[in-house]
């Protein structure tokens, strides 16, 4: 399963490894993956998932695979204080600081203005080489919080009486985490013929496994959990669009437009979600970070009803 440190969802995470703990039996929910750098574990050496963006150079509106598919297929490592980017077709590897003392600027995402910091000139010059349009790479969004306007107060409902200052993120489109279940996702390969989506398609953070084998049993959390010495809280289910069409080994979008047109069968929002007006197939769910702290693969998940 791979996440991305850039905002584009190209392939940027390693997972980290698996640690010995023993599972209380009170709980019956266990962390199977986490991408790289999620934001949890305090310091994070300058990095923490959708650290970086791209933007249009002629507006500064974001982009992301949805609209250069061509970003799911650009790999990076971490080489000391440096990020190194690969992608086909390109001759020379970008080195990207970690750490950038660039010059204020600002993004563009769904109407909502970012103040962010202006990446290098040799980055906007490989990525619009790479990308065939003239673009510029956005560092370290900041002060940037979940619920920035009415109608997302209105999606977060879960979140009543969790203080706003503990909803800040980056350049994703929503919440910093995304968590998916292992068994929501064979319910998805069994109801769609002839196709076998992975974690890839969707993109969560974290991958989590239930032990009762309920698919979608995360759609049901309402306050806060505990993984490891992190608190979070679920914020919404999390709507999907055309970007899960887009294969994320080939760069190619689905003919049939797979598997969001069979999901808008099965995963449409109900009861209170459905109230707000979420008109798209729900897979996964937002999250945002209560504490942070150091969380592993095998910890398991509490759900703290306070």
């Amino acid at each position: 399963m791979t996440s991305s440190l850039f905002s584009t969802d190209f392939n940027a995470a390693a997972l980290c490894p698996n640690v010995d703990k023993a599972c209380p039996v009170s709980t019956s929910h266990r962390v199977v993956a986490i991408a790289a750098k999620t934001g949890l574990q305090g310091e994070n050496d300058g990095l923490v998932d959708r650290t970086f963006a791209i933007r249009r150079a002629d507006d500064n509106t974001k982009i992301s695979g949805r609209e250069c598919p061509k970003l799911v297929l650009v790999s990076c490592r971490r080489e000391g204080d440096q990020l190194v980017v690969t992608g086909p077709g390109m001759e020379h590897e970008l080195h990207v600081p970690v750490k950038s003392s660039g010059n204020d600027t600002k993004l563009e995402l769904f109407g909502t203005w970012i103040d962010c910091q202006e990446g290098s000139e040799e980055a906007a010059k490989w990525f619009t080489e790479y990308l065939g349009l003239e673009v510029k790479l956005s560092i370290n969004a900041n002060g940037r919080f979940l619920r920035d306007n009415e109608k997302d107060w209105a999606r977060t409902w879960r979140l009543e009486g969790v203080p706003e200052e503990d909803h800040e993120t980056a350049f994703a489109d929503g919440a910093p985490i995304l968590m998916l279940s292992t068994q929501s996702l064979v319910d998805i390969n069994s109801r769609i013929q002839h196709k076998s989506y992975t974690m890839k398609t969707f993109r969560p953070n974290i991958i989590i496994s239930t032990e009762n084998g309920k698919p979608w049993d995360e759609d049901e959390w309402c306050g806060k959990l505990q993984i490891g010495e992190a608190i979070l809280a679920v914020s919404s289910p999390c709507p999907r669009c055309i970007f899960t069409t887009i294969d994320p080994e080939t760069a190619q979008r689905d003919k049939e437009l797979e598997p969001l047109k069979s999901l808008r069968k099965f995963r449409m929002s109900k009861g209170k979600d459905a109230n707000y007006g979420i008109d798209s197939p729900l897979v996964g769910v937002n999250v945002v970070i209560i504490k942070q702290g150091k969380i592993f693969v095998g910890d398991d998940i509490i759900l703290l009803n306070e």
